[in-house]
C-alpha cells in the first residue's frame, strides 16, 4: 500500500483532522494535496510555509486549504506575546530580543554578555525597550 493510499485510509476512518509532520517532503505535500481535493479531512501539515508552497507550486498542488503551522515561529511568538504581557520573569536570547516586534511589558534589568559583539545602537536599542532599566555589560577584555 502506498503512502498515498494509507492516508486515505485513515481519512475513511472518519478523521476529521489529519497532522502531517515534516510537511517539506514532497510525498507528504502530495499526500495532503490528495485529501483536500478528495474532501477527506482537514489538513494541518507542519513545517516552513516557504518551502512548503514553492514545494505546492513547483508540483502544481493545491494545499490553500491546509493550516501550516511552522513550530519555530509560533514559539516565538508565544515567548513575544508572554513578554508583552509580563508572563515571563527571565529570558535569555540573541539579537531577536531587541528586534521591532519584541514588546516587554516591564523591562527592569539588561544584561549583555561579549557586549562587543552588540554595536552601540544595538545596546540602546534593548535599552529604551524599558523605562529606564538597569544595565549591565559583560566583557572579556580586561
Amino acid at each position: 500500500m502506498s503512502f498515498i493510499e494509507k492516508i486515505k485510509e485513515q481519512a475513511r476512518k472518519e478523521i476529521k483532522t489529519i497532522v502531517l509532520p515534516e510537511a517539506t517532503d514532497l510525498r507528504i505535500i502530495k499526500a495532503a494535496s490528495i485529501a483536500l481535493k478528495e474532501n477527506y479531512a482537514k489538513i494541518i501539515l507542519v513545517g516552513e510555509e516557504n518551502i512548503i508552497n514553492k514545494l505546492a507550486n513547483e508540483n502544481n498542488l493545491d494545499i490553500s486549504k491546509a493550516m501550516i503551522i511552522n513550530p519555530i515561529t509560533s514559539e516565538k511568538k508565544d515567548i513575544y506575546n508572554k513578554l508583552k504581557n509580563n508572563e515571563i520573569d527571565i529570558l535569555i536570547g540573541t539579537h531577536a530580543l531587541f528586534s521591532d516586534d519584541v514588546e516587554y511589558k516591564k523591562l527592569g534589568l539588561v544584561i549583555t554578555a561579549e557586549q562587543h559583539r552588540f554595536g552601540v545602537n544595538q545596546r540602546g536599542t534593548l535599552k529604551n525597550k524599558g523605562i529606564n532599566p538597569d544595565i549591565l555589560y559583560l566583557s572579556a577584555t580586561p
